[in-house]
């Protein structure tokens, strides 16, 4: 039994660090998207511009958001270890 709870817990381990990575790389998927849609008309042709910009900036506000909650967390690990 013990050996099977060692290997469940080393991929929960590598699950949570893969999870960590996919938050990083959503950040900046979030960003890259809302200046895409801000700039371009080529995604977003159904709608006009103000819509655009007001989609681009929340999914902009949303971005940073994120990147300060990673930053968050990553400063209470680093202060528990």
């Amino acid at each position: 039994m013990e050996i099977q709870n060692d290997k469940k817990g080393q991929w929960k381990n590598i699950l949570h660090k893969m999870l960590e990575k996919l938050a990083y790389v959503m950040v900046v998927f979030y960003f890259v998207l809302s200046l895409f849609l801000m700039l371009t008309n080529i995604f977003s042709a159904s709608l006009n511009p103000i819509q655009r910009y007001s989609v681009g900036g929340i999914l902009f506000i949303y971005s940073i958001f994120r990147a300060y909650r990673i930053y968050l967390s990553q400063k209470e690990t680093n202060e528990n270890k």
